[in-house]
């Protein structure tokens, strides 16, 4: 430990950067990690008052009384006061708003990246903002390894003292290729035209009769999502999604409520139309007695699909309980957990952009999950949470392609259990320098499918910060995949990817109150490494830009 707490803020300090493991460098499809411009504000506090000594109580002595006569007396004058005189006071000028940026940037492989941010982030009753991003790569040294991006969310709400009205939008709109391996032949235009994909998901949610005012007994929150996903293969699907929550105070140290979900989705997928159905009931209670914390609750789950003859159940337990040993120091924990995730089409979709177009929807089970661990704080510095894990999971997906595919198919594994442990550790050493580092080992056995491919066992992620006088803010990622499989070859041997570090740089410089300049760099090692089988990560890649504040 002794060791952990000095080595990693000098790892802050020698990685000095931002970035992420898949920002720039990473496959179309899946998120980049937004470039943003972090700024560390100063902690102002008022002027305390001056102490007041403790009140004593003075006893009256004993005095002999004592009478007198008085006289009025009267005395003249000529005085006269001069009346007050009003004094102006210079009006306050409040602070220019500063979260609002304009962020425009350039790098390798002809890479333009660009970002406006717009909040009002002043009126507490009327909140609006928009957050457009767009990304793109034209040329690259693979052939076809290029893409175009655009992300665009909003949100308007209005609110009093209880209650919150509004909405929020999300669009996405992605164009690719599946270039695993691609030569082009004579007739370039026709290849490359067969290998063009394109997708758009829109999502809006109106959320009204919404309250999360702590002083009122009740807490609810009810509202309507539709989310539609489009791609140039003309696939299609529609969701509407009620999710109603609400509790109740039973006394300050109980609650009592219910987080619900009804899910229908219409679907035409390789020309297959499709209804699917699902619902999430997840009534609990909440109990504090002293450094004693139980939330304890029941999970139920339905999913149903026209297209297939099963119907999907599940049943199970949502419970944890904490105690603090030594508040805020060292406190354990414990619990078991259920759950179903209601995938769809467009979900895949943006988590593997290879996907094919015939794919079976199912759900994802977990049948139970039991953990134990802790989490604390040592010498005010370093938090830590460490836990150990096992599950039991039914229709795991897995993306799984041959050889020398280019199309994934999502198989689902009919049992999987996960033994595994995870440590999470985050240390500050001043203002100007943290760091942390999240370990993950877990142990994959499945039942139906020869392996979890795609998914390492072994991960660990470290990051440093450092920053300087608000002008300056630097950060390091170093990311460590163990050996991980990938596919299977012609004879039926396991093919695995192996062993690779991906090390990511970034760094922002304040040049004014209102510019700023960036620089990322990605895989800084320049490995070649395979997020999905066939399809190439970029080697060593450089972003660089200015971003403007108003």
């Amino acid at each position: 430990m002794k060791y952990l707490l000095t080595s990693l803020p000098l790892l802050a300090v020698l990685l000095m950067g931002t970035g992420s493991a898949f920002a720039q460098g990473t496959i179309p499809g899946v998120e980049d990690q937004t470039l943003y411009n972090e700024r560390i504000q100063d902690v102002i506090e008022s002027d305390k008052p001056a102490l007041k000594a403790p009140y004593q109580k003075i006893e009256k002595p004993k005095i002999e009384e004592i009478s007198f006569l008085s006289k009025d007396v009267f005395l003249k004058t000529t005085f006269k006061p001069e009346p007050p005189k009003a004094i102006p006071l210079a009006a306050v000028k409040p602070e220019p708003l500063k979260n609002n940026f304009l962020k425009l940037g350039i790098g390798r492989y002809i890479t333009p990246f660009g970002q406006v941010y717009i909040h009002n982030g002043i009126d507490k009753r009327l909140n609006y903002g928009v957050d457009y991003t767009h990304r793109s790569v034209y040329q690259d040294a693979l052939t076809l390894r290029k893409y175009n991006l655009n992300n665009l969310s909003g949100v308007l709400s209005t609110s009093d003292n209880v209650q919150t009205i509004g909405a929020r939008i999300n669009f996405h709109r992605m164009g690719y290729f599946f270039y695993a391996d691609t030569v082009l032949s004579n007739d370039a235009q026709a290849r490359e035209d067969s290998l063009k994909m394109a997708y758009t998901e829109f999502d809006g949610t109106v959320f009204a009769l919404t309250n999360y005012d702590t002083d009122q007994a009740f807490q609810y929150s009810a509202g309507a999502t539709v989310r539609y996903y489009a791609d140039r293969n003309t696939n299609r699907e529609t969701q509407i999604k009620l999710a109603p929550t609400g509790s109740y105070r039973i006394t300050d140290a109980s609650r009592i409520g219910a987080n619900t979900e009804v899910s229908y989705i219409r679907a035409d997928l390789s020309d297959i139309g499709q209804n699917r159905f699902y619902v999430d009931l997840n009534p609990y209670i909440t109990l504090k007695a002293g450094d004693f914390n139980l939330h304890a609750g029941i999970r139920f789950n339905y999913f149903s699909n026209s297209v297939d003859s099963l119907n999907y159940q599940n049943l199970g337990p949502d419970v944890e309980a904490s105690y603090a040993v030594q508040p805020g120091q060292f406190e354990v924990f414990a619990g078991a957990s259920s759950g179903m995730i209601n995938n769809n089409y467009g979900m895949m979709r943006r988590l593997n952009p290879y996907i094919q177009d015939s794919i079976l929807v199912k759900p994802t089970t977990t049948r139970f999950n039991v953990f134990v661990g802790a989490r604390g704080n040592i010498g005010g510095e370093l938090d830590y949470t460490a836990r150990l894990y096992y599950r039991q999971i039914t229709n795991q997906l897995i993306f799984f392609t041959p050889e020398q595919g280019y199309y994934f198919n999502a198989l689902y594994d009919s049992l999987m259990t996960v033994t595994g442990a995870q440590l999470e550790l985050n240390y500050r050493l001043n203002e100007q320098v943290k760091a942390g580092a999240t370990f993950n080992f877990n142990v994959y056995n499945t039942s139906t499918v020869e392996k979890y491919f795609h998914a390492a066992p072994l991960r660990l992620e470290v990051f440093g910060i450092y920053s300087l006088d608000e002008k300056l803010t630097a950060r390091a990622d170093l990311n460590l995949y163990g050996p991980t499989p990938m596919s299977i070859d012609s004879l039926g041997d396991v093919i695995r990817r192996n062993p690779f570090v991906n090390v990511a740089l970034s760094g922002d410089y304040r040049i004014t109150k209102q510019f700023s300049v960036f620089v990322t760099v990605n895989n800084l090692l320049s490995n070649k490494y395979y997020r999905w089988y066939n399809y190439l990560e970029r080697p060593i890649d450089f972003n660089a830009g200015l971003t403007l504040g108003f």
